[in-house]
């Protein structure tokens, strides 16, 4: 079966990113894309110099990594914020997904739009952060976003914002980048520290249980460490309920109120109690003793 317009550079580019740039011709794939994932320059050029749609062949070329061929590409007119339908993504997420730096930068100097959002409201800078796809790089491409001028800032569906892409426990296992660098250029481009997602959290609630680096450098920003969800759960009650004997340490550290309670009227020690019973570990005894010396009340 025959794919055409936006199925059939969808399937390409979504091809590329998960399983690489691909060497053999597949039914419905026109030339051009199958010149460009074989990286044949010569073959491209010929291609464009004889009718080849350039922007049909620029969102492969950059799904593919392909830096000669995205270069040829821009310039011989294509257009870096073309979408074949008003619900295309941008050729931007693409890069970020699975393209190197360079071509990311390529895309910003050619007045890539950097204010589009993905179905989830993400924006470019979140995506990257997500970082499912990507390899290596991260860090250096969301220097390039934020130096280009994305605002850190915007919230997705969630309400969340890139702050939480970096930090949150549930984007851990994707994270192909130090969360602690990212913590701080997000800082230093004025991210609200304590913005709250749909559901009250902030950052460092998101982060506690799962990454001390990020804990560190939230607190280090001025986060605010006795922060509430709607739930009334603290970043440290959260650390408890995780066991996560690092983080438990630096809110401490910090000052986090170790007799909070959440909306249940659950207090610090009993989240360690309930989170102990059945699963004792390595550990426990030294967060009973971190709780108590704290002054954490024991007592129902």
């Amino acid at each position: 079966m025959k794919l055409i317009g936006q199925a059939k550079t969808t399937l390409i580019v979504t091809i590329c990113i998960l399983f690489g740039p691909m060497t053999y011709a597949a039914d419905g794939i026109d030339e051009l894309s199958m010149a460009i994932w074989q990286n044949d320059l010569g073959k491209v050029r010929s291609l464009v110099n004889t009718g080849a749609n350039v922007n049909a062949g620029l969102p492969v070329a950059v799904a593919a990594d392909r830096q000669e061929i995205v270069d040829f590409l821009i310039a011989n007119k294509a257009n870096v914020n073309f979408k074949e339908t008003p619900q295309s993504e941008s050729i931007l997420f693409s890069a970020v997904d699975a393209a190197s730096p360079e071509i990311v930068s390529t895309l910003i100097k050619a007045n890539a739009e950097l204010g589009t959002r993905d179905s989830e409201g993400r924006t470019i800078l979140m995506r990257l952060l997500l970082g499912r796809s990507r390899p290596k790089g991260g860090t250096l491409i969301a220097q390039q976003l934020l130096a280009a001028g994305i605002d850190a800032n915007i919230k997705d569906k969630q309400g969340k914002t890139a702050l939480f892409y970096a930090t949150g426990c549930e984007y851990a296992s994707f994270r192909h980048y130090s969360s602690a660098d990212i913590v701080r250029l997000l800082v230093a481009a004025k991210a609200d520290i304590n913005a709250r997602d749909n559901a009250g959290a902030t950052a460092i609630i998101e982060a506690a249980g799962c990454d001390s680096k990020a804990v560190t450098s939230l607190i280090a920003a001025k986060a605010d460490i006795n922060a509430k969800d709607n739930e009334g759960l603290t970043a440290l009650m959260l650390a408890v309920d995780a066991h996560d004997l690092d983080c438990i340490n630096m809110l401490v550290a910090a000052k986090a109120n170790v007799n909070a309670r959440d909306r249940a009227g659950k207090s610090v020690y009993q989240h360690f109690l309930s989170s102990h019973e059945g699963c004792e570990g390595k550990g426990d005894a030294a967060i009973d003793n971190i709780l108590k010396r704290a002054g954490a009340k024991a007592s129902h």
